[in-house]
């Protein structure tokens, strides 16, 4: 609770005094204002009887442990952000919060199940990639089989038009073979095998 015969002042910049290295706004008089805009009186309380000792805070009565600030403010301290907490919550790369900013129980859970949607969102969009990536990747490879089959059957027509034309030539040199021969044809012949007999027979002479 603020001692009533406390007396506030406002903070200006036309007030006579300066800043310090700590951030501390200092008077003549001995008065100041620390870096939050809080005001000391020239013995160095604030409202609450609150002081610096060795650069450090030491709360005066009626100060709240659980919300660092005094009891008569916590109306105004909840109004500051509605994450119980004057301290600005960040978010990491992916969205998640960063619990310890976060002093309030029960929007400390609120917070986590968020923190798990974002996770199980993150996992989503993950499946929906690699389903994609996998579909992608499993159709490449059915068209790579695909252009190979066709390549097979290029090759096998290939052989197969080889092979009819082969067994043409084949049967066109049967054909030569199996047709009549000329008459002219059969007296060369005849003439071949006279020839042959009368070798033969000028041979068994000789040889008598």
């Amino acid at each position: 609770m603020s001692n009533p015969k406390f007396i506030e002042r406002e903070f200006s910049e036309n007030i006579d005094g300066y800043y310090d290295d700590e951030g501390f706004f200092n008077t003549p008089n001995g008065s100041f204002w620390d870096p939050d805009g809080v005001y000391f009186n020239k013995e160095g309380y604030d409202k609450h009887g609150g002081y610096y000792e060795n650069g450090e805070y030491v709360p005066g009565k009626g100060w709240d442990e659980i919300n660092n600030c005094y009891d008569d403010e916590i109306d105004d301290f909840d109004d500051i952000d509605e994450y119980g907490s004057d301290q600005e919550v960040e978010d990491d790369d992916y969205g998640h919060i960063n619990m310890d900013d976060i002093e309030d129980e029960e929007k400390y859970i609120n917070f986590e199940k968020e923190d798990i949607e974002i996770d199980n969102n993150i996992n989503k969009n993950d499946n929906n990639y690699y389903k994609k990536h996998i579909n992608n990747e499993v159709k490449k490879e059915e068209d790579k089989k695909e252009s190979l089959n066709n390549e097979d059957k290029k090759e096998n027509i290939k052989k197969e038009e080889k092979n009819k034309e082969k067994e043409n030539e084949e049967k066109k040199e049967d054909k030569k073979d199996d047709e009549p021969k000329s008459k002219l044809t059969c007296l060369f012949d005849e003439m071949e095998v006279d020839d042959k007999k009368k070798k033969i027979k000028n041979k068994k002479k000789n040889k008598m």
